[in-house]
């Protein structure tokens, strides 16, 4: 059993780094605070989730590894003692890894309308405050068409 638990430790941990440096943290934060606050306050657990966040944001560029992997370690370590004082959180844990896992990645689809396009296509979740200015053909040129 106890290394049933440090496995599932150590796939929740991964998983959790993983989540905080995605778009989905703030889907799953409130989840996982109050999976981590047995003992503690709930605000006070999400502080120090968001602390452990922003810290995997700032290294993300900077492939500091050692961080990132102490990081997750202490969050292993937590969970493994959660798992062990409280056994409904081993029930939690598999619970909430495996609605993570069935989840729909948010596979993207791009599709260009319009007509033919003969410049530059931008492809982005959110482009808000940019002027794009497309270029007149001079004068006598004849329009492309597609074919030729």
């Amino acid at each position: 059993m106890g290394t049933e638990l440090a496995e599932l430790a150590s796939a929740g941990a991964a998983t959790l780094v993983g989540l905080m440096i995605s778009d989905s943290w703030t889907q799953v934060k409130g989840t996982v605070g109050r999976l981590f606050a047995r003992g503690h306050t709930v605000d006070a657990t999400l502080q120090e989730l968001e602390t452990s966040r922003t810290a995997l944001l700032s290294i993300r560029d900077t492939n500091d590894d050692l961080t990132a992997t102490a990081i997750e370690t202490m969050w292993r370590a937590r969970l493994h003692r959660l798992m062990l004082s409280d056994p409904s959180v081993t029930t939690e844990l598999t619970s909430l890894l495996r609605s993570i896992d069935s989840q729909p990645s948010g596979g993207i689809h791009n599709t260009i309308s319009g007509g033919i396009q003969n410049g530059i296509v931008i492809q982005s979740g959110n482009i808000s405050g940019s002027t794009f200015h497309v270029p007149t053909p001079p004068r006598g040129a004849s329009p492309r068409t597609s074919g030729r």
